[in-house]
């Protein structure tokens, strides 16, 4: 870990990302983050679908991401998140559907705590359905060092900082529509032939 602190300590850890997350937070322009702050009001008077209105959150969200990048471990091939639970909206369900070959089960399994479960989509590593993944996906972003804290045995070990995009959150939530499930309910466990 740079500056001499112990990633395996998890107040350095914390300490770190911490620092990480404000700078993250001030390389984010003004007219982005302006963006964000808008979101919700922007929305509450567009005439469009909660899909359309799903994909206009994923697009910002991207965006977002796009500016704190370098502050982040998050890269490609990191699944540690992908073991966490993934709650799905109607929408990023049908963004889902509409996009890949993957279907919804004729009906929901039932909860479970699918902390350490492999996400439905999880090949070799990487997300088979990256460009269409669930708004959660995009927004979960560790400041950490690596990516160590983020393993689910773990992750709750150690409360580290995490942005939270109050804009697109609020705006997500007041799409409606039913409540969200996990996206191994909708979609089953991930089958031993896609290990």
């Amino acid at each position: 870990m740079k500056d001499g602190a112990d990633e395996n300590d998890s107040s350095a850890a914390a300490s770190w990302a911490e620092k990480q997350l404000k700078q993250a937070i001030s390389a984010i322009p003004q007219p982005l983050i302006d963006r964000e702050d808008g979101i919700v009001k922007r929305q509450r008077f567009q005439n469009a679908s909660v899909v359309s209105k799903t994909r206009e959150l994923h697009q910002l969200v991207d965006e977002l991401l796009g500016a704190i990048a370098p502050f982040t471990p998050c890269r490609r091939g990191c699944s540690a998140c992908c073991h966490y639970p993934v709650m799905v909206s109607e929408a990023d369900v049908g963004i889902i559907e509409r996009n890949t070959s993957d279907r919804r089960l004729p009906s929901p399994l039932p909860k479970a705590d699918f902390m350490g479960t492999p996400c439905t989509f999880l090949r070799d590593g990487n997300c088979s359905i990256y460009a269409y993944r669930p708004l959660v996906c995009r927004m979960h972003v560790a400041f950490t060092q690596t990516s160590q804290w983020c393993a689910p045995e773990v992750s709750r070990t150690q409360e580290m900082p995490l942005l939270r995009f109050s804009g697109i959150e609020e705006a997500r939530s007041l799409l409606g529509g039913k409540p969200p499930l996990d996206i191994r309910q909708v979609f089953g466990p991930k089958s031993a032939s896609t290990a």
